[in-house]
């Protein structure tokens, strides 16, 4: 039986990048950065890290603001051969605490003066120069290969404590080929978050194709029209609450950047009204997938398709593998929903350190997501199991609850939590003057024993760095003074 053809790796890939083009930009925004200027850069940044004692498998970790010296710095670490752990500088100080104890960080390396810790020396990395002849990315003696750890990957944390992957250079390389991006030549992107994995695939897919990672001047909303229009941005991934907030900026009757050619929405799905707007507003190119930090993409909802089924998470990719299971352990049929079990080729065998070994087993990941394989081939992903709200003994997921009450035009985002007597509450973000009783009116005909109780308006709902309900919190903000409760009165 012949092997499967080795899988060049992100550093090889970088490399065959520089060659084909060392002129062509490979940042755009607040200066422009050839490939070649890249080369030189990570170059210099090997050095520098090497005199600060960074050293093949060490784990370092790497809090850094939106900028090319953060991907820079990625690149570094991985050709030296250290492994970085993203840790988004947001965090607060105690969590970020417990991360470098609980994956044996050894150095921080941040801009930022407060990201060190007790054992934890900081490497303060503001700004880096290049000659330009520096050569460290092509010579450095020590050579990664497939096998040598690269990153651990953290988990959103949304239910429980983040966990993380551990990736090698090998697994990278198979992740990176999962992204499913189409076939763009060089792709212009903006990467949201480059703490995230899903967003730090999206800028190597655009470096090792030849493409250009643009760095607007702030995330707002004039901010990003400004940096697409300008450069020509092919290429956004961004959560739906988001794209929500910028829409209203748009006052145009055909879609503003048709050249986006892929817009993808991620930590949600979005309603089918909000759906159309995007669509109306902003580019048609809009894709919609189904994917976990553990594993990455499991299936996606192309344009086409969203057209006709805009609450499911598309087909199932063809290399990846989802059964449904029920409560008794028996495997389900289609159209019945059920707990997920999701398989991809290479898939990692467990959390670091062998966290929550139940997550990973019989050949199975777990994600603990609610959903079904239906009549039509798709997959419908209703919410995770950890968040099922029981009211009067029935099972709710709030996902739909929540796509329910946002079909009310008066109804920006909604975010469903659990309050006593088996009840539930909503917080609400309101897209203007908000008629509530005839909210709770809809609400009742349309979820019945379902129907919150209970609605707060608020300004925000609170979301992670994946764009993801931050369920834990809802109950607390309704009781501040950031919540006002409009029903009852």
């Amino acid at each position: 039986m012949s092997e499967a053809p080795r899988v060049p790796l992100l550093l090889e890939r970088i490399r065959g990048a520089i060659a084909s083009d060392p002129s062509a930009p490979a940042f755009l925004g607040g200066a422009t950065l050839s490939y070649a200027h890249m080369r030189a850069l990570v170059g210099a940044t090997m050095a520098f890290l090497q005199e600060k004692g960074v050293r093949p498998g060490q784990v370092v970790s790497l809090t850094m603001p939106q900028t090319p010296l953060h991907v820079i710095t990625f690149l570094a670490l991985a050709r030296m051969g250290a492994i970085s752990l993203s840790v988004s500088p947001i965090a607060r100080e105690s969590e970020r605490d417990a991360l470098y104890r609980r994956f044996g960080v050894s150095a921080a390396i941040s801009e930022l003066e407060t990201m060190g810790a007790p054992g934890v020396p900081l490497i303060a990395l503001k700004s880096i120069g290049a000659k330009g002849n520096e050569a460290e990315f092509d010579s450095w003696p020590f050579q990664p290969v497939d096998s040598t750890p690269m990153r651990i990957a953290l988990t959103s944390g949304t239910v429980g404590e983040q966990k993380g992957i551990e990736q090698t250079h090998g697994q990278f390389a198979l992740r990176l080929d999962r992204r499913f991006y189409g076939e763009a030549p060089r792709p212009r992107a903006i990467p949201p978050n480059l703490h995230v994995t899903a967003s730090l695939t999206l800028a190597c897919h655009a470096l090792t194709n030849g493409g250009a990672l643009v760095f607007p001047p702030g995330y707002d909303a004039q901010s990003l029209f400004v940096a697409i229009a300008r450069f020509g941005v092919t290429h956004l991934t961004m959560p739906p609450a988001h794209v929500a907030t910028m829409l209203p900026l748009l006052d145009v009757t055909e879609p503003a950047f048709p050249g986006v050619k892929h817009l993808r929405l991620l930590g949600a799905t979005p309603t089918p009204a909000l759906l159309d707007e995007i669509r109306r507003k902003l580019t048609p190119n809009v894709f919609v997938p189904y994917a976990t930090a553990e594993l990455g993409v499991i299936s996606i909802a192309t344009p086409e398709i969203l057209a006709v089924a805009p609450a499911s998470s598309g087909r199932v990719c063809a290399d990846a593998q989802v059964q449904v299971m029920g409560s008794d352990g028996s495997i389900l049929p289609m159209g019945q929903a059920g707990e997920l079990l999701l398989r991809v080729p290479g898939m990692p065998l467990g959390y670091f350190g062998g966290a929550d070994p139940e997550r990973f087993r019989d050949g199975w990941f777990h994600p603990r997501d609610y959903g079904y394989l239906g009549p039509d081939g798709l997959l419908y992903v209703q919410g995770r199991i950890d968040e099922v709200i029981n009211v009067g003994g029935r099972k709710l997921a709030p996902t739909y609850a929540e796509s329910i009450l946002e079909e009310r035009g008066d109804v920006r985002e909604a975010a469903v939590f659990p309050i006593e007597g088996m009840a539930v509450a909503a917080l609400v973000v309101a897209r203007g003057p908000v008629d509530w009783r005839a909210l709770d009116a809809f609400a009742q005909k349309r979820l019945k024993v379902f129907a919150p109780q209970r609605y707060y308006e608020v300004g925000e709902i609170p979301r992670n760095v994946m764009g993801k309900i931050a369920r834990r919190e809802l109950a607390a903000l309704a009781e501040s003074d950031r919540a006002t409760l409009r029903h009852p009165a």
